[in-house]
């Protein structure tokens, strides 16, 4: 009887170990919707070089950094995040956002749908892989 109950903590400890290994590989869809939003939030008030810092794949960030910038850049006035996608549960997933802009010297309220895709990479977090969207 005595084995037993050491047989069954033993295993009870490694399942615990293997539960913990697997969720350090993968990212949590909290931890997703708060890089989504903080994305996002960024781009509205401007911050989009920090934003693509963050949050862009490196390999990506040249596309991000090409848009305009001042004036010619696109104001954001509102934002709105979709239900996740997910291609790879943990790793991989696509949120789209819908994006309320305008481009001077028009005061004219567009949307595009930002269709973002988002990889989670140990050490790195959330990062979106998906080239920036085309504002019109």
């Amino acid at each position: 009887m005595h084995w037993k109950s050491v047989t069954r903590g033993m295993y009870a400890a490694l399942m615990v170990l293997a539960l913990s290994a697997c969720h350090s590989l993968t990212g949590t869809g909290e931890d997703l919707q708060r890089s989504v939003r903080e994305y996002n939030r960024m781009l509205r008030w401007q911050e989009g070089g920090e934003a693509v810092t963050r949050f862009v794949q490196p390999r990506h960030q040249p596309d991000y950094l090409k848009r305009p910038s001042g004036e010619g850049a696109p104001h954001i006035v509102d934002y709105r995040v979709g239900t996740v996608s997910w291609l790879s549960p943990g790793s991989v997933a696509v949120v789209p956002v819908e994006l309320d802009y305008y481009l001077l010297p028009s005061a004219t309220v567009k949307t595009v749908v930002d269709s973002q895709e988002w990889r989670y990479t140990e050490g790195q977090g959330w990062q979106i892989t998906s080239p920036p969207p085309k504002f019109h």
